[in-house]
């Protein structure tokens, strides 16, 4: 049975939401899982998230990019503030990911691009600006 394409786990001793992409996932799956984690009696509001996008296979599409970036602006799961962290292998990947955090701007959360995971764990905690 192949890995689910998104799968999160509520991380308390750290404090955050990881989320692990293997694969590709639509935006319907992303969406759900969003509902899922903050359903999850763990979660907290406002709970910083860790994308970790290293094992993505497929390249998101420019429209897939944007209507994530509009799903993030309206969400009525995240909190203002709401960092997200996302932790990528490519170059292309980087890009992209640079795009959605500049058309989510004005949303509630606020997302950068990591190559190196623990850099962007230290800048979820606040343990590195």
């Amino acid at each position: 049975m192949p890995p689910l394409p998104l799968s999160y786990a509520i991380d308390t001793a750290l404090g955050v939401i990881r989320i692990v992409v293997v694969g590709g996932a639509t935006a319907e799956e992303q969406t759900r899982l969003a509902e899922a984690w903050a359903a999850d009696p763990l979660y907290e509001p406002g709970m910083p998230i860790l994308l970790d996008n290293r094992r993505r296979e497929e390249v998101a599409s420019s429209a897939h990019i944007r209507e994530m970036a509009d799903l993030t602006k309206s969400s009525q799961v995240l909190e203002q503030g709401t960092r997200c962290a996302v932790v990528v292998a490519s170059e292309v990947e980087f890009g992209l990911t640079r795009m959605y955090a500049t058309l989510a701007e004005g949303g509630p959360m606020e997302t950068r691009v990591f190559r190196d995971i623990d850099r962007a764990e230290s800048w979820l905690t606040g343990k590195s600006e």
